[in-house]
């Protein structure tokens, strides 16, 4: 297990990277990496995307200004960990796990993901996502099924709704998420395998709520709340000859797993304020 412990101490930031606040939501952030699925079988794949967004909105993502690639393997790490084998059109990618990994004394090893993203303002962001292979044949991210925003009730969501949801421009709104984990019993069976010292957390959900017009207040409680912009902000806005009244809201939901892994989602919701 010696290589196991090298990891979890290498890859525990990689994995439960604090969540942004939704203050700095106003120049561009890295919201999430998603890898479906969350634990990938020794021979078998993954499909990677990642949500990346500005104080305009969701940033559209291609081939041309993504680049993925899996990073230098820890020097206990012996084998080859993998191939980023494709790069869509829109910037999502294919990671084939190698098919020679996985003992009886080492049932798992993490290798670490790398996405660049370079903007057209020469910006370029780059963040990191812990993959974990494990002989586990079916896992899931999880689910966001219901949405309540204020009067609004979504039932069973998508990664983007596309319908825009009317929120106030003088009153607070209140935010609510229903989420299934999807946990197999699978996975917890084999994270029941390892050691106490290298798994002292099975399971720690966290979510968070951003927006790029208003603000969210206790945005990472069971109780978060849209704050409209007030006036001076609407008036800036409409200078600059950005929407003053139109907008996003964002909900990533993450499940960290031993500190060394996540199974991640997220929603993007549009959003139009009204008298």
């Amino acid at each position: 297990m010696t290589t196991i412990r090298y990891l979890i101490v290498l890859l525990t930031f990689c994995a439960c990277g604090d969540f942004y606040d939704p203050n700095e939501l106003g120049k561009t952030q890295i919201l999430g990496i998603r890898s479906v699925p969350p634990i990938v079988r020794p021979g078998h794949s993954a499909e990677l995307s990642v949500l990346i967004v500005d104080s305009q909105g969701t940033i559209a993502l291609t081939s041309e200004n993504v680049t993925w690639n899996v990073t230098n393997s820890p020097p206990l790490i012996k084998q080859a960990l993998g191939t980023i084998t494709t790069i869509n059109d829109d910037g999502s990618a294919v990671y084939q796990a190698p098919d020679n990994i996985g003992t009886a004394q080492d049932p798992s090893i993490a290798t670490i993901i790398e996405v660049s993203i370079t903007l057209p303002n020469d910006l370029t962001l780059t963040a990191l996502k812990t993959i974990l292979f494990a002989p586990v044949d079916d896992n899931e991210n999880p689910v966001i099924t219901r949405l309540v925003i204020g009067d609004t009730d979504i039932d069973m969501p998508s990664l983007k709704i596309e319908n825009p949801v009317e929120l106030s421009k003088h009153e607070n709104t209140p935010l609510e998420a229903f989420v299934d984990d999807h946990i197999p019993q699978q996975i917890d069976a084999f994270l029941d395998t390892l050691p106490e010292a290298l798994c002292p957390m099975k399971h720690a959900p966290d979510f968070a709520w951003y927006t790029n017009v208003g603000s969210i207040d206790f945005f990472r409680t069971p109780m978060p709340m849209f704050i409209p912009p007030d006036p001076e902000t609407i008036a800036e806005r409409d200078n600059n000859n950005r929407p003053s009244t139109q907008g996003h809201l964002y909900l990533v939901y993450r499940v960290v797993y031993c500190n060394l892994f996540s199974s991640l989602t997220w929603t993007e919701i549009p959003i139009t304020l009204h008298e």
